[in-house]
Protein backbone atom coordinates (compact mmCIF):
# COMPACT_ATOMS: atom_id res chain seq x y z
CA UNK A 1 0.00 0.00 0.00
CA UNK A 2 1.15 3.63 -0.32
CA UNK A 3 0.58 6.47 1.63
CA UNK A 4 0.41 9.91 0.76
CA UNK A 5 1.19 12.97 3.10
CA UNK A 6 0.69 16.39 2.34
CA UNK A 7 2.20 19.38 4.13
CA UNK A 8 0.20 22.38 4.67
CA UNK A 9 1.44 25.71 2.42
CA UNK A 10 -1.63 28.12 1.28
CA UNK A 11 -2.09 28.90 -2.53
CA UNK A 12 1.65 26.89 -3.17
CA UNK A 13 -1.11 23.47 -2.87
CA UNK A 14 -1.29 24.11 -6.52
CA UNK A 15 2.15 22.69 -6.60
CA UNK A 16 1.29 19.50 -4.49
CA UNK A 17 -1.89 18.46 -6.60
CA UNK A 18 0.01 19.10 -9.51
CA UNK A 19 2.87 17.07 -8.03
CA UNK A 20 0.21 13.91 -7.73
CA UNK A 21 -1.14 14.31 -10.95
CA UNK A 22 1.88 13.36 -12.24
CA UNK A 23 2.25 10.36 -9.55
CA UNK A 24 -1.10 9.32 -10.51
CA UNK A 25 -0.36 9.01 -14.42
CA UNK A 26 3.10 6.77 -13.13
CA UNK A 27 0.77 4.37 -11.22
CA UNK A 28 0.52 5.58 -8.21
CA UNK A 29 -2.20 4.75 -5.95
CA UNK A 30 -3.31 5.38 -2.23
CA UNK A 31 -4.14 3.46 0.47
CA UNK A 32 -4.34 6.80 3.12
CA UNK A 33 -3.71 10.63 2.05
CA UNK A 34 -2.71 12.45 5.25
CA UNK A 35 -2.90 16.10 5.35
CA UNK A 36 -2.54 19.58 7.12
CA UNK A 37 -4.07 23.32 5.77
CA UNK A 38 -3.84 23.13 2.32
CA UNK A 39 -2.54 19.42 2.41
CA UNK A 40 -6.23 18.33 4.00
CA UNK A 41 -8.12 20.35 0.89
CA UNK A 42 -6.18 18.33 -1.47
CA UNK A 43 -6.36 15.26 0.38
CA UNK A 44 -10.33 15.74 0.41
CA UNK A 45 -10.24 16.23 -3.21
CA UNK A 46 -8.13 13.51 -4.00
CA UNK A 47 -10.17 11.04 -2.03
CA UNK A 48 -13.80 11.92 -2.99
CA UNK A 49 -12.09 10.82 -6.99
CA UNK A 50 -12.49 14.73 -7.92
CA UNK A 51 -9.20 15.09 -9.31
CA UNK A 52 -9.66 17.11 -12.35
CA UNK A 53 -12.23 19.02 -10.27
CA UNK A 54 -9.38 19.69 -7.93
CA UNK A 55 -7.23 20.80 -11.32
CA UNK A 56 -9.81 23.36 -12.55
CA UNK A 57 -10.25 24.75 -8.97
CA UNK A 58 -6.50 25.44 -8.64
CA UNK A 59 -6.47 26.92 -12.40
CA UNK A 60 -9.17 29.01 -11.69
CA UNK A 61 -9.24 30.38 -7.94
CA UNK A 62 -7.99 33.92 -7.16
CA UNK A 63 -7.61 35.79 -3.75
CA UNK A 64 -11.48 37.06 -3.63
CA UNK A 65 -12.48 33.37 -4.12
CA UNK A 66 -10.53 31.86 -1.33
CA UNK A 67 -10.22 35.27 1.59
CA UNK A 68 -11.69 38.85 2.23
CA UNK A 69 -9.97 41.37 4.12
CA UNK A 70 -6.36 42.49 5.14
CA UNK A 71 -4.60 44.41 7.35
CA UNK A 72 -6.46 48.52 7.71
CA UNK A 73 -6.69 50.50 10.65
CA UNK A 74 -10.52 49.41 11.03
CA UNK A 75 -9.45 45.64 10.97
CA UNK A 76 -6.39 46.52 13.39
CA UNK A 77 -9.50 48.19 15.93
CA UNK A 78 -11.39 44.96 15.39
CA UNK A 79 -8.69 42.57 16.51
CA UNK A 80 -8.00 45.02 19.46
CA UNK A 81 -11.27 45.12 20.12
CA UNK A 82 -11.69 41.45 20.11
CA UNK A 83 -14.61 41.42 17.32
CA UNK A 84 -12.19 40.09 14.89
CA UNK A 85 -9.71 36.78 15.30
CA UNK A 86 -8.03 37.05 12.06
CA UNK A 87 -6.54 39.71 9.50
CA UNK A 88 -8.45 38.11 6.83
CA UNK A 89 -12.38 36.30 6.65
CA UNK A 90 -12.48 32.84 4.89
CA UNK A 91 -16.09 32.69 4.30
CA UNK A 92 -15.21 32.21 0.45
CA UNK A 93 -12.98 29.28 1.49
CA UNK A 94 -16.22 27.38 3.28
CA UNK A 95 -18.68 28.13 0.25
CA UNK A 96 -15.97 26.28 -2.03
CA UNK A 97 -15.42 23.19 0.41
CA UNK A 98 -19.50 22.82 0.85
CA UNK A 99 -19.71 23.25 -2.63
CA UNK A 100 -17.14 20.50 -3.55
CA UNK A 101 -16.90 18.07 -1.08
CA UNK A 102 -18.61 15.36 0.25
CA UNK A 103 -17.45 13.07 2.67
CA UNK A 104 -19.90 10.81 1.90
CA UNK A 105 -18.08 10.36 -1.44
CA UNK A 106 -14.96 9.34 0.03
CA UNK A 107 -12.90 6.77 -1.71
CA UNK A 108 -9.39 6.65 0.43
CA UNK A 109 -9.11 6.63 3.80
CA UNK A 110 -8.55 10.41 4.66
CA UNK A 111 -6.98 12.33 7.83
CA UNK A 112 -7.39 15.98 8.57
CA UNK A 113 -4.91 17.82 11.04
CA UNK A 114 -6.33 19.63 13.29
CA UNK A 115 -5.25 21.91 16.37
CA UNK A 116 -7.52 22.28 19.75
CA UNK A 117 -7.26 25.81 20.55
CA UNK A 118 -8.46 24.57 24.46
CA UNK A 119 -6.21 21.99 24.91
CA UNK A 120 -3.41 23.02 22.05
CA UNK A 121 -3.69 19.01 21.32
CA UNK A 122 -3.04 17.73 17.92
CA UNK A 123 -6.70 16.20 16.87
CA UNK A 124 -6.83 13.82 13.89
CA UNK A 125 -10.38 13.50 11.76
CA UNK A 126 -10.63 10.47 10.15
CA UNK A 127 -13.06 9.74 6.71
CA UNK A 128 -13.14 6.05 5.46
CA UNK A 129 -14.60 4.80 2.81
CA UNK A 130 -18.36 2.84 3.10
CA UNK A 131 -18.93 5.48 5.90
CA UNK A 132 -21.90 8.02 6.25
CA UNK A 133 -21.25 11.43 7.83
CA UNK A 134 -22.90 14.47 8.48
CA UNK A 135 -21.42 16.18 5.52
CA UNK A 136 -21.35 20.09 7.35
CA UNK A 137 -19.49 18.79 10.14
CA UNK A 138 -16.60 17.10 7.95
CA UNK A 139 -16.59 20.43 5.85
CA UNK A 140 -15.99 22.52 9.38
CA UNK A 141 -13.51 19.85 10.33
CA UNK A 142 -11.67 20.56 6.90
CA UNK A 143 -12.05 24.53 7.25
CA UNK A 144 -10.52 24.09 10.59
CA UNK A 145 -7.50 22.65 9.32
CA UNK A 146 -7.08 25.37 6.95
CA UNK A 147 -7.22 28.24 9.63
CA UNK A 148 -4.17 29.81 9.95
CA UNK A 149 -3.84 31.15 13.46
CA UNK A 150 -3.85 35.33 12.76
CA UNK A 151 -4.53 34.99 9.34
CA UNK A 152 -7.74 32.91 9.31
CA UNK A 153 -10.54 32.67 12.16
CA UNK A 154 -10.11 29.61 14.06
CA UNK A 155 -13.22 27.04 13.48
CA UNK A 156 -15.93 26.14 16.19
CA UNK A 157 -16.99 22.76 16.42
CA UNK A 158 -19.35 22.26 19.33
CA UNK A 159 -17.67 23.57 22.30
CA UNK A 160 -14.05 23.73 21.31
CA UNK A 161 -12.66 25.74 18.37
CA UNK A 162 -9.54 24.37 16.08
CA UNK A 163 -6.79 26.15 14.10
CA UNK A 164 -4.31 24.65 11.23
CA UNK A 165 -2.74 21.09 12.02
CA UNK A 166 0.22 22.29 10.53
CA UNK A 167 0.52 24.24 13.53
CA UNK A 168 2.06 20.91 16.18
CA UNK A 169 2.37 19.07 12.86
CA UNK A 170 3.17 20.48 8.90
CA UNK A 171 3.92 17.11 7.50
CA UNK A 172 1.64 14.21 9.12
CA UNK A 173 3.62 11.55 9.12
CA UNK A 174 3.08 9.95 12.00
CA UNK A 175 -1.13 10.01 10.56
CA UNK A 176 -0.25 6.93 8.28
CA UNK A 177 2.35 5.01 10.09
CA UNK A 178 -0.46 2.70 11.87
CA UNK A 179 -1.88 1.68 8.45
CA UNK A 180 1.84 0.41 7.86
CA UNK A 181 2.02 0.98 4.02
CA UNK A 182 5.04 -0.09 2.27
CA UNK A 183 5.95 3.76 0.68
CA UNK A 184 5.18 6.63 2.33
CA UNK A 185 5.18 9.83 -0.39
CA UNK A 186 5.43 13.29 0.93
CA UNK A 187 4.66 16.27 -0.88
CA UNK A 188 5.79 19.38 0.65
CA UNK A 189 5.28 22.93 -0.72
CA UNK A 190 8.96 24.34 0.73
CA UNK A 191 12.48 23.74 -0.78
CA UNK A 192 15.34 22.40 1.82
CA UNK A 193 15.76 25.13 4.63
CA UNK A 194 18.25 27.68 3.36
CA UNK A 195 19.73 30.37 5.90
CA UNK A 196 18.07 33.58 6.04
CA UNK A 197 19.51 36.02 3.88
CA UNK A 198 19.94 39.68 5.32
CA UNK A 199 17.56 42.00 3.73
CA UNK A 200 16.36 45.40 4.27
CA UNK A 201 12.77 46.11 6.18
CA UNK A 202 9.82 45.78 3.99
CA UNK A 203 7.47 45.75 6.12
CA UNK A 204 5.96 43.54 9.16
CA UNK A 205 3.88 41.41 7.35
CA UNK A 206 6.44 40.41 4.83
CA UNK A 207 9.43 39.95 7.27
CA UNK A 208 6.81 38.03 9.16
CA UNK A 209 6.43 35.51 6.40
CA UNK A 210 9.39 35.36 5.78
CA UNK A 211 10.49 33.96 8.83
CA UNK A 212 7.04 31.73 9.04
CA UNK A 213 8.48 30.15 6.09
CA UNK A 214 12.13 29.64 7.50
CA UNK A 215 10.85 27.44 10.56
CA UNK A 216 8.15 25.85 8.36
CA UNK A 217 10.81 24.43 5.69
CA UNK A 218 12.98 23.27 8.83
CA UNK A 219 9.78 21.88 10.65
CA UNK A 220 9.50 19.70 7.85
CA UNK A 221 13.19 18.78 7.16
CA UNK A 222 13.55 17.51 10.58
CA UNK A 223 10.65 15.35 10.68
CA UNK A 224 12.24 13.56 7.27
CA UNK A 225 15.12 13.72 8.68
CA UNK A 226 13.49 11.87 12.11
CA UNK A 227 11.34 9.32 9.86
CA UNK A 228 15.20 8.39 8.24
CA UNK A 229 16.65 7.85 11.53
CA UNK A 230 13.83 5.64 12.89
CA UNK A 231 14.03 3.62 9.07
CA UNK A 232 17.80 3.11 10.27
CA UNK A 233 17.69 1.98 13.40
CA UNK A 234 14.91 -0.50 12.47
CA UNK A 235 16.76 -1.58 9.62
CA UNK A 236 20.08 -2.29 11.49
CA UNK A 237 18.23 -4.12 14.18
CA UNK A 238 16.29 -6.81 11.77
CA UNK A 239 20.12 -6.97 10.21
CA UNK A 240 21.15 -7.67 13.69
CA UNK A 241 18.35 -10.68 14.29
CA UNK A 242 16.53 -7.91 16.70
CA UNK A 243 12.95 -7.03 16.14
CA UNK A 244 11.90 -3.60 18.00
CA UNK A 245 8.67 -2.88 18.96
CA UNK A 246 6.78 0.30 19.79
CA UNK A 247 6.61 1.04 23.20
CA UNK A 248 3.07 1.86 23.16
CA UNK A 249 1.47 -1.27 21.66
CA UNK A 250 4.50 -3.64 21.32
CA UNK A 251 3.73 -4.22 17.84
CA UNK A 252 6.76 -4.30 16.38
CA UNK A 253 8.20 -1.42 14.04
CA UNK A 254 8.95 -1.96 10.30
CA UNK A 255 10.70 0.44 8.09
CA UNK A 256 9.14 2.24 5.34
CA UNK A 257 10.30 3.42 2.20
CA UNK A 258 9.93 7.38 2.06
CA UNK A 259 9.41 9.02 -1.12
CA UNK A 260 10.04 13.12 -0.62
CA UNK A 261 9.36 15.52 -3.18
CA UNK A 262 9.81 19.35 -2.76
CA UNK A 263 9.95 22.21 -4.54
CA UNK A 264 13.68 23.28 -5.93
CA UNK A 265 13.32 26.70 -5.33
CA UNK A 266 10.97 29.14 -3.21
CA UNK A 267 7.38 29.14 -4.34
CA UNK A 268 6.02 32.39 -2.71
CA UNK A 269 3.79 33.82 -0.65
CA UNK A 270 0.84 31.18 0.57
CA UNK A 271 -1.68 33.99 0.15
CA UNK A 272 -0.79 34.74 -3.36
CA UNK A 273 -3.77 32.90 -5.68
CA UNK A 274 -2.55 34.73 -8.77
CA UNK A 275 -2.75 32.95 -12.79
CA UNK A 276 1.06 33.94 -12.39
CA UNK A 277 1.87 32.52 -9.10
CA UNK A 278 -0.26 29.47 -10.32
CA UNK A 279 1.75 28.99 -13.42
CA UNK A 280 5.48 29.43 -11.82
CA UNK A 281 4.08 26.31 -9.09
CA UNK A 282 2.55 24.03 -11.56
CA UNK A 283 6.47 24.80 -13.47
CA UNK A 284 8.15 24.15 -10.49
CA UNK A 285 5.82 20.83 -10.17
CA UNK A 286 7.14 19.19 -13.51
CA UNK A 287 10.24 20.27 -13.74
CA UNK A 288 11.04 18.68 -10.08
CA UNK A 289 9.17 15.79 -11.46
CA UNK A 290 11.28 15.32 -14.37
CA UNK A 291 14.44 13.83 -12.01
CA UNK A 292 14.30 10.28 -10.11
CA UNK A 293 12.38 10.25 -7.52
CA UNK A 294 14.32 10.00 -4.01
Amino acid sequence: MQALVLAGGGAKGSFQARVEELLFQRGYRWGVIAGVSVGALNAAMLATGQRERLKEIWRTSRNPDVYRGGLSLWRAFQLWRGSKRSIYDNDPLMAKIAEAYDPNDTQIHTIFGVVSLSSGAYVQHHIAPDTTYDASASRRWLLASTAIPITFPPTRIGTDQFVDGGVRNITPLADVIPFEPEEIVVITTEPVPQPLQANSPTGILEDGAIVLQALLAEIIWNDIKWLRKINSYVEQAEAGGVTLRHPADDRPLKSFRLTLIMPDEDLGSGLDFSMEAYQRRVAAAERVMQRPLA
